[in-house]
């Protein structure tokens, strides 16, 4: 998509399967002779770089002593690098798009902000355009987040903040989305969010047998100036189910769930072990304090959202680039845990090495 962008066919460049952003940023560089592979690196890179930045501003949103975010920002840092270096995928854009939304959308004073709806909505815009899986996490997390804040917010009318935060969030979102969607519409006749979903969605009925590449066989590519069938995926034949078909079916659903939910987990737990016990052990100190939760607010919302956004994969797909977001908040979650180990540490030497493990 980036070489027809880059050649002046944009039209030709337009497929539903891959988001346009990655492909848009890449197109000056092949324009300018760069080559491909380094073109494509410095543009994950320059992403990577944006990820560290809205990480750090997210992490002031967690109670955090300082010298422990920076130990946090530091641990981020070889991570942001092997997302950039390793991967050729634009999740590493979605990631620092969705960490920036989430930096805006955690402040405490959030109904005060001014402007502080429309800059998550264009965070989650650019998001959206990285990776079309953040435009349904948005439509589920923003409104229900908003929702949390306006039960919190003292005073009489918390409500008209929240609803004009919410209508200047899905304003702008749907500024940028909808440009792209009537795009995709028009180039196939009919309204397109995203072939993904429902390729996936399709090759996750509990009966089917593998991914596209043993159904369709050896597929030519779309036009001469494509390289492969992967430049713009055919339509694979879809399979339309609905785990509500049978109680066989649903059983077996279920069953699939249960196994990707636990593939989640070992994935997690394989990129770090601090994940799984630090999402339990603030699990289990907020279900204690449940009353306090105003107090506690801030503590509940990286839980909401490490909880919620893997859901979406669990129900199609799962692989470890998907869970980034989850360990990078994951990873905040246990720098604010020391927050409470520290002060019971009388020796200096224990802390440094709290701070290190952190790390």
């Amino acid at each position: 998509a980036a070489r027809k962008y880059a050649a002046g066919d944009g039209w030709a460049a337009v497929n539903g399967h891959w988001s346009p952003l990655l492909p848009w940023l890449l197109a000056p560089w092949f324009k300018l002779g760069v080559p491909e592979i380094l073109a494509l690196k410095i543009t994950l890179l320059l992403g990577g770089l944006f990820a560290v930045v809205a990480f750090y501003r997210l992490s002031r949103r967690f109670e955090i002593e300082p010298r422990i975010r920076m130990w946090a920002c530091l641990a981020f840092l070889p991570m942001a690098l092997y997302f950039s270096l390793v991967h050729c995928t634009p999740d590493v854009l979605m990631l620092g798009f969705m960490l920036g939304y989430l930096s805006v959308l955690f402040d405490r004073d959030f109904l005060r902000t001014r402007w502080g709806g429309a800059w998550c909505g264009v965070m989650a815009g650019l998001a959206y355009l990285s990776k079309s899986y953040a435009l349904p996490f948005f439509c589920l997390h923003f409104p229900l987040v908003i929702l949390l804040h306006a039960l919190r917010a003292e005073g009489a009318k918390p409500w008209k903040p929240a609803v004009a935060r919410a209508a200047m969030g899905f304003a702008c979102i749907a500024l940028i989305a909808a440009s792209w969607i009537g795009v995709v519409s028009a180039k196939y006749g009919a309204f397109t969010l995203s072939k993904v979903a429902s390729y996936n969605w399709s090759y996750s009925h509990p009966e089917a047998v593998d991914r596209m590449t043993l159904d369709l066989g050896l597929v030519p590519p779309a036009s001469d100036r494509d390289i492969s069938a992967w430049d713009d995926p055919p339509a694979p034949p879809v399979v339309r189910w609905s785990p509500f078909d049978s109680m066989k079916m649903f059983r077996q659903w279920l069953y699939m769930l249960a196994r990707r939910a636990a593939k989640t987990a070992l994935i997690l737990e394989t990129m770090s072990w601090l994940v799984i016990p630090v999402i339990i052990l603030c699990l289990l100190g907020l279900w204690r304090h449940w009353r306090l939760w105003r107090e506690k607010f801030h503590e509940y919302l990286p839980l909401l959202t490490v909880l919620s956004f893997p859901c979406g994969y669990i129900l199609m797909w799962v692989v470890e680039r998907y869970l980034w977001l989850v360990t990078a908040i994951a990873l905040l979650l246990a720098a604010q845990a020391l927050r409470g180990v520290l002060p019971r540490c009388r020796s200096q030497a224990w802390r440094r090495a709290l701070s290190v493990l952190l790390a």
